[in-house]
This record gives C-alpha cells, structure tokens and sequence, in this order.
C-alpha cells in the first residue's frame, strides 16, 4: 500500500465503490496531498475519490488520448449568480477495517450555499477549514510552527473540529457491519 495506484492507469480507467450507509457512488482516484500525508503519517491504505457528473465524466474519458484538446473546446463555466447549479458536495471519510467499516461525511448543497454564502459548495467546504484553522492560530495556544490539520488534532488542544462546526454543521457519522475491501477489492474497470 505504499504506491499509489493512480499511477499506474488513466484516472479515469477505473472507479471505486464507496457506500456510506445509505449512499453509494462510485469515484475516480486522484492524487490528493492530504491523503497521502495521512497514508505515510498512519502507514495505511488511502484513497482520495472524486465523483463529477456524467457528462464530462463521459467527455473526458472519450478524449484521454487527446486532453490536451479539450481546453481548446468551446466551453462554459457556469456562475451560480446567472444560473441555478443543481448538485451538491460531499466531503468525507470511509475507514475501512477486517470486517466493518466507520465513516463521517458532510454534504452541502451547492444551490442552497450560493444563496446564503455567494460562493460554490465546494469553495465553502475549503473556506470552513481555512476558517478553522486561522481561529485554531488565533485562539488555542500551541508551539509555533506549521501543522497538518491532523497534528493540530492529535498533537495540540487545538479546537479546530468546534470551529470547523460553526458553519460546516451537518456531518453524518455511521457504520457499515460489512467491508466492501480495499482499493483493488472495490474497483470497477470502466
């Protein structure tokens, strides 16, 4: 587990299953700096699944042999102040052990968020941790230095997750009395 897989194939070659209770999707694996922090600080298998819409999911498989082309196409970044944007975003973890697994995720509604914030989901998922952690340097008393979200958890009495809460409030946290597997054990070759 000490190489990444999204080394070896086009990202989008493949998908992988995540269920979080209810929820069930399917996301390509990228590259995430985050998580491979945490895979070399925890020497554990980790995995970053993004899941976009089908169509330019569909687009971009269809033109992986040519996606230089693509930034030359026609295209339209819609803004949510024109346009409604349907979707939304979800952001989590999916611990995965022998026989079960933990998860804790978050999903924003990006229609609902522009309205309140004027921004997308996914930028208001960033700005609340950018938030928490300028209150965490403001507010909690620690050691100069830079830290990983996860050191200011585990090695500080920072109180990031208190302050990540005052916007981002509606996390699920659930269990899975079964495993799906591992990375190669949840693949789908597309």
């Amino acid at each position: 587990h000490h190489r990444p897989l999204y080394f070896y194939e086009d990202v989008y070659a493949s998908e992988y299953k995540v269920k979080l209770g209810e929820k069930e999707f399917y996301g390509c694996l990228m590259p995430h700096e985050e998580v491979l922090i945490l895979g070399k600080n925890f020497n554990m298998e980790v995995g970053f699944l993004y899941r976009i819409n089908e169509y330019t999911t569909n687009v971009i498989r269809q033109n992986l042999d040519q996606v230089e082309d693509l930034w030359s196409w026609n295209r339209k970044v819609f803004n949510p102040a024109e346009e409604e944007i349907a979707g939304e975003d979800l952001v989590g973890v999916l611990l995965v052990y022998e026989n079960s697994e933990t998860y804790m995720y978050n999903v924003m509604n990006s229609s609902q968020v522009f309205h309140k914030y004027k921004t997308n989901a996914t930028y208001f998922q960033v700005g609340c941790g950018i938030y928490a952690g300028l209150c965490s340097l403001l507010f909690d008393n620690f050691k100069q230095g830079a830290y990983y979200v996860e050191e200011l958890l585990l090695n500080t009495e920072s109180k990031y997750g208190e302050y990540l809460n005052l916007y981002m409030k509606d996390f699920v946290v659930g269990g899975n009395d079964f495993t799906d597997g591992l990375l190669h054990d949840r693949v789908r070759w597309i």
